[in-house]
């Protein structure tokens, strides 16, 4: 939503051809090669170790180590995710999401909230029709984890792997997901939401989102505004 209310004339050809949009993060910090590896490999990659770890409560010091069932989740996640790339760049990735991305992780607070949390659903569908401008509009998206805390609150949180410090637009992005996800959770549980960005890797950083349900209509009445002709 944040590329199409921004830059909608390059957006929207992707997003009507079902491509995903991204802001552009030229150039990486990593201790990665991408010869035969596209950058958004070393984030399935490490998503999927973060949800094994999260879903089974792995504690800190485990994920720090990267054991328990993690080894075994790290395989599978480079057999689905990283078909196609030469061995060793394979082997450079596993390294790196189990010897940085892992205790980076497991050091945050969030980490430490997440799985001392009553209850705690990964990867969770969050979508609602909303009118704008009069017009029925389906907003969704899939949350990287949304919890309940020991206190009861509810939060969302999005895990992102950052290859370089975020430019501004990558980092609005960033929080705009994470409230448009925290927004659509409060219209259904009718409870406040916190939501949180953590970033590891070349970049590490946790934020919780400030922008609420006006920044999120804010963008929705950005596209109502456009008109696109699409018989032309």
């Amino acid at each position: 939503m944040y590329e199409l209310s921004a830059a909608p004339e390059s957006g929207v050809l992707a997003h009507l051809s079902g491509q995903a949009l991204h802001a552009e993060q030229d150039g990486v910090t990593v201790p990665l090669p991408f010869e035969t590896m596209g950058p958004e490999v070393v984030g399935d990659v490490a998503h999927s170790v973060f949800a094994t770890a999260i879903s089974a409560g792995v504690d800190p010091g485990t994920l720090r180590d990267c054991a328990g069932p993690l080894p075994g989740a790290l395989d599978r996640a480079v057999r689905e995710h990283a078909q196609g790339v030469a061995r060793e760049e394979r082997e450079q990735l596993r390294r790196y999401v189990e010897g940085t991305l892992c205790p980076q992780l497991a050091a945050t607070d969030v980490y430490d909230r997440l799985i001392a949390s009553r209850q705690r659903y990964v990867e969770e569908p969050l979508d609602a029709v909303v009118r704008v401008a009069g017009l029925a509009v389906e907003v969704g998206g899939r949350a990287d984890v949304v919890s309940i805390d020991r206190d009861g609150e509810w939060h969302v949180d999005e895990l992102k792997i950052g290859l370089r410090p975020p430019e501004p637009d990558l980092r609005a992005r960033y929080e705009l997901q994470a409230a448009t996800y925290a927004w659509l959770l409060e219209r259904q549980e009718g409870s406040a939401v916190t939501a949180t960005v953590t970033t590891v890797g070349a970049h590490q950083e946790t934020t919780v989102v400030t922008a609420g349900e006006a920044t999120v209509r804010e963008r929705l009445d950005r596209l109502a505004d456009r008109r696109w002709d699409c018989q032309q």
